[in-house]
Formats: structure tokens, C-alpha cells, sequence
């Protein structure tokens, strides 16, 4: 579980009384165990399935890692990394609260937990989802010692914010985003933002990167919105799970002070911004 310096909202991190938050995923990747195959899929969901009883299916994940070994990264190309795998097929056990609004993900070398809003429900903030997702992944880090796998080796972390911003013609989200100049173009029907940036470490070593991406889009309910993903993605400085924790309190944090300095002030107050 995570510790008590990295369980806490740091000091003077910006806060919002009603940010637009819509879903926050945490993901922690790990090397595959030797001796895992599909027919301990079921022992995963006995283990679940009082709190996500709903279960289905789905293809697979490809691992994918953040790469650094150019000065410059180009965008137009994938970071997913294919594994070549012997033996029979593996899938992706997705395990669902009676409402959807939580969800575990789970195949040989990832587990996933995401929290999604539905119309009744406030952010229930980091802290609480976070720690959701530490007992999912204590659970698993039992089943790995049981079935004498060893430790899980984490080799990749992911902490993502997404947002639903509902918006309206003339700015069309433009007054949402520092976007001054696209204010200015008349008739504006949408437009799309992606960038990144690097996180180093103590070191100056580059471990991760923030990424951004901003499009306009209309949501379930025909409404036009903007939706802002902010995601850090990258290698923890250890394999170990405690390793993770702390990879996820500093994700955090670049999540949201990118989220405070893209965004303007006329849409924080909109929010409620409190620091």
C-alpha cells in the first residue's frame, strides 16, 4: 500500500471543488510470469468478483514502453512494442461493478483499475481511487506468491486524467484552453491539440512523459464537448510495487499543475478553483 508521504494531497497542489473530470485510469505493467497461462483467469475473478461481478472478454494488450533514445520524439510514431508469444492465445479478463463505474483489467503482464463518472456521482478524488486500485493489486500480488511466481516486476506505470468539458459556439472550447489566437477565427467548428513533454529524475535521466491531447467531439448525449486527456506514462525508478506508488504521486502531480497551466482562468473559476 502506498506510504504515508505518498498517500497524502501534497501541499499547494492546485484544487478544483468541481473539476470536469470524466474517468482516471491507473495501469501498472509487469513482466509476464513464466508459469501463467488462461486457466488461472478464472482463480483472478473468484478474487474479484465480489465487487466486479461482471465479466467479459477482450483481445489482449500489446505491451507498450516509452522510449528515449532520440533527442526528439516523433509523433507519428508508435510507441507500442510487439512481443512475439508461444503457446495458446491469452486475452483480457475485464472485470465490472454492478454500475460500470469501476473497472479491473487484468491479463499476464498488466492490471489496470478505472473510475468513470456517471450523472449522480461527484469525483470521488485521487486518494480513494488510488487506493482501490492498491488492494487490487495486493490481491494479485498474493495470487503471485500462491502460485510461486515470484514478485511482480513492474516495467511500466500509466496514470491518466480524462476530461469532458461541455462548450458552445463561438469559442467552442478555444476560451477553455490558452488558445487565444483559434478566438479570433470566425466560424470556428472544432479543432484538435496533441503534445508531450519529458520527466526526469533526481538524476536528470528521462523516465516518462505527460501527455496531451484536446478535441472537440460530441459526447452520449449529443452535446458538443472538449475532451482533455492528460496522461504520464513511463518506467518507474524500481520494479517494485512501492516504486509504483511513488510513480503515481509524482504523475499526479504533473497531471495536474499541466491541467492548471493549460487551462484559463475565467474556466477555473468556472470549477471552483480553492488553491
Amino acid at each position: 500500500m502506498p506510504t504515508n508521504l505518498h498517500s497524502r494531497r501534497p501541499e499547494g497542489l492546485p484544487d478544483y471543488d468541481t473539476p470536469p473530470i470524466s474517468e482516471v485510469g491507473f495501469s501498472i505493467q509487469f513482466e509476464r510470469p513464466e508459469g501463467f497461462n488462461q486457466m488461472y483467469v478464472r482463480d483472478f475473478w473468484e478474487m474479484f468478483r465480489d465487487g466486479y461481478p461482471i465479466a467479459t472478454i477482450e483481445p489482449r494488450l500489446a505491451p507498450i514502453f516509452e522510449t528515449f533514445s532520440a533527442p526528439f520524439r516523433d509523433l507519428r510514431k508508435s510507441q507500442f512494442k510487439f512481443e512475439a508469444h508461444q503457446g495458446p492465445v491469452e486475452n483480457r479478463c475485464v472485470f465490472s461493478s454492478e454500475n460500470f463505474n469501476s473497472i479491473i483489467q487484468f491479463q499476464s503482464d498488466r492490471i489496470s483499475l478505472n473510475w468513470k463518472k456517471d450523472h449522480d456521482r461527484r469525483y470521488p478524488r485521487f486518494e480513494l481511487i488510488r487506493d482501490r486500485f492498491a488492494e487490487a493489486v495486493n490481491q494479485v500480488e498474493k495470487k503471485f506468491e500462491e502460485f510461486s511466481w515470484g514478485k511482480l516486476a513492474a516495467n511500466q506505470c500509466e496514470l491518466v486524467y480524462s476530461n469532458s468539458i461541455p462548450i458552445s459556439p463561438p469559442s467552442l472550447g478555444a476560451n477553455i484552453l490558452k488558445l487565444d489566437s483559434l478566438q479570433e477565427v470566425e466560424e470556428l467548428e472544432g479543432f484538435q491539440i496533441n503534445f508531450s513533454r519529458l520527466l526526469r529524475d533526481n538524476t536528470g535521466e528521462r523516465y516518462a512523459r505527460v501527455h496531451v491531447s484536446g478535441v472537440t467531439t460530441f459526447n452520449d448525449e449529443k452535446q458538443h464537448v472538449l475532451l482533455l486527456n492528460i496522461a504520464v506514462r513511463g518506467r518507474p525508478l524500481g520494479q517494485n510495487v512501492d516504486d509504483c506508488w511513488k510513480f503515481f504521486h509524482a504523475a499526479r502531480i504533473s497531471i495536474v499543475e499541466m491541467f492548471t497551466k493549460i487551462t484559463s482562468q475565467q474556466a477555473q473559476e468556472t470549477w471552483s478553483r480553492v488553491k
